[in-house]
Formats: structure tokens, sequence, C-alpha cells
């Protein structure tokens, strides 16, 4: 019996984790303990897991991505290289807030007492489980970042266009639609890649061919496929729409890294005005499926409105376009052949409606308009 690649790093990602750790472990401990030998061989460094996983790569393929990048890419899970920092304070704070409460109210003594001693054992190990993640995740990229000219510096010049189309094919595809924790990962991994900087990649090419081939799923999306895919979108797209908003969050962020390069190896990077240009050709691309898709909401209506429900937020960053999705929407909300697309159109029109305040008209009004903010914030400090 052979599983596929996606299936096998699935099922074996648990060992993998366990070697992970156990190397990591060792090498904050400085200790000269070789690796257990029942965890050797899951160690994605192992000459086992090298081998085996260079015999997944169709040959045909490996001119266009390395073994080194596809094993790292399946060796990993989201908690590897992604902590939810927001999440962990915010139920700190609650608890903590929680605990103040209870000393306050009356009662029996010994019992707010035990409650609050609770309380705060939990914080405690949420504290304590926070920085684990942090030490785990620091690990994690440090050693990404000491492989990071191997991950693609291997693709002669003529593949290098390719990358990104492989990276879709051999890594997207295949996990984003597993589990959202899956599609999460997915967009973290390729945002640690642009600010990595491994040579050959470029942040710019993989952002437009997930544009022009990921979103178009859409089409042919199961209802769990399409949460996913939604999730993925979201997550990746968000720091789109804040570069195309802050000039200066684009510079410190993006117009810095290699993957912004005009073209893979120029020491030229993508200007501002360049990328706002690009921005608006895929925001346009996205809303031209969209619309379509609307259009035939008997057969793709479903699936599109779950992938925007996602996207509330990130798209549409336009107001008329949010106004021209709301007109199409009407259709969706009036038929009653399908109650369940009706329901979520009727969801999905009140999410735009509420978020049409925050839209500028146009992008070039949005622009002008946190610019001047800028200058006023400047001119008062002054």
């Amino acid at each position: 019996m052979r599983f596929e690649p996606q299936i096998a790093f699935h099922a074996s990602r648990p060992l993998i984790a366990e070697a992970i750790s156990n190397k990591l472990h060792r090498v904050r401990q400085n200790s000269g303990v070789q690796t257990p030998q029942n965890l050797h061989a899951w160690d994605p460094d192992s000459p086992e897991m090298k081998a085996a996983v260079f015999t997944l790569l169709p040959s045909h393929e490996r001119q266009a991505i390395t073994s080194e990048l596809y094993r790292t890419f399946w060796s990993l899970s989201l908690h590897d290289i992604y902590v939810p920092e927001n999440v962990y304070k915010a139920h700190i704070a609650f608890l903590q807030s929680r605990d103040g409460v209870i000393l306050r109210e009356g009662g029996e003594c010994d019992k707010r007492k035990k409650e609050s001693a609770r309380m705060l054992l939990v914080v405690d190990t949420l504290t304590d489980e926070l920085d684990m993640q942090r030490n785990h995740c620091k690990g994690i990229l440090g050693d990404m970042n000491k492989k990071r000219n191997s991950l693609l510096d291997a693709i002669v010049e003529d593949q290098r266009r390719s990358i990104s189309e492989a990276i879709l094919k051999l890594c997207i595809m295949p996990r984003m639609t597993i589990t959202p924790e899956d599609s999460l990962f997915c967009a973290n991994f390729f945002h640690k890649m642009h600010m990595l900087e491994p040579p050959n990649f470029s942040s710019l090419q993989f952002y437009d061919r997930v544009v022009k081939d990921i979103f178009p799923l859409v089409y042919c999306a199961t209802d769990h496929e399409a949460r996913c895919l939604g999730i993925f979108l979201r997550a990746l797209f968000e720091p789109l729409k804040r570069w195309r908003l802050d000039k200066s969050q684009y510079e410190k962020e993006a117009a810095s890294k290699l993957g912004f390069s005009v073209a893979i190896g120029s020491p030229a990077r993508c200007s501002y005005d360049q990328y706002c240009t690009v921005f608006s050709k895929w925001h346009d691309k996205i809303t031209k499926i969209i619309i379509h898709c609307l259009d035939k909401y008997g057969n793709h209506g479903r699936a599109c409105l779950l992938v925007l429900i996602k996207l509330v937020g990130v798209y549409p960053a336009r107001k008329r376009t949010s106004i021209t999705l709301m007109e199409k929407l009407d259709p969706l909300k009036q038929q009653e052949k399908y109650k369940d697309v009706q329901a979520m159109a009727y969801r999905y029109y009140t999410l735009l409606d509420k978020h049409n305040f925050s839209l500028e008209e146009d992008f070039s009004r949005s622009v002008q308009t946190s610019s001047c903010k800028r200058q006023m914030t400047a001119t008062k400090s002054r």
C-alpha cells in the first residue's frame, strides 16, 4: 500500500515533532547525548529522512524545488512557527481580572481563597507555556535561518520562474485543505520565507500565483475546502492590504526584502507605486472571479460565500467593490430555491454593510489620508 505524501507526513508528524523537539532540547542544553534510536530516523535532517523524501519528489519537479525546502515544509506544524501571543495574553488578563473580582466578592473566605489559588495556578501554567512556545519557535526559526541559503539556492537560472508554481503544486495545494491549522500553517510558513529571504524565492511571484491559481479553486471546493481556503487567503492577504495602505510599512516589511526584487537575482526592488498597481490588479482579478461565482450561485455560490465570509476585513479593500458585491447579493437573498445560500448571502451582506465605514472610496484617497495622518503626527511631535 502506498500513501500520498501529504497523508504519510500527516500521520508521521507527531514522531517528526518529537525528534525535532529532542534535537532542539539537546542544542539548548549543549548536550552531547545522541538522539534516541527510535527517533533518529524521524529527524528531518537524518540520512534516512533525506533519502525517503528525495524519492517522493517527481524527477521532473526536482528542477524547480529542492528536497530541503520540501522536507522542511512537510516536517513542521503551525505551533513550530507561530505563537498566538494575543490569545495567551488575553486569557491571562481575563483570569487575573477574574481573580480580583473573586477576592472582592462576599461569601466563604476559604472557598474564595481556593478559587483564587486555582486561577493563579492556571495563570502561571499559561505563562510558562507561552515562554516554552516562544523558545520552541525561536529554535525552529533559527534552524530555518541557518538553512536559508540551501532552501532554493540549487535551482538553476532557467527554472527559477517555475519555483512558485512548484511550491503551489507540491506544498500548498496538497496541504492547505487538510485542516484549518494546516491552512494557517501554509500562509505563515511562506510569510516566514519572505522574512528569511532565501535566495531565488520571489514573494511577488508567489503572491501572484496564489491569486491566479489558488483563488479559482472556489469553483470546485467543498464546504470544508472553502473554509480552509478562506482561512489561508485571509492570513496571506492581511499583510498585502496593510502594505498597500501604509507606505512606511511597505518599505519596512516588503521593499526591504529580497522577495520583492523586480526580478529574481536583481538588486532593484519593487517600488511602492509599482506595488500599488500590482495590488489593484490582484484585487480586480479576485473581484472578477467572485462576481462570476455569485452570478452562477446555483453551482458556486455556497463555496464562494464561505470564502468571502472569512475574508471580511481584508477583502474587499474598496468601498465601490463592496457596493458592487452587495448589489450582486440581492438576487441570492431573494431566491427561495437554495435556502443555505440565501442565509449565507444575508449574513455576508450584513458583514459588508458593517465594514463599509472603514473602507475608502478608492486606494489613492486612502493613501493620501494615511499620509496626512503621518504628517499631522509628525507636526504634533514637533
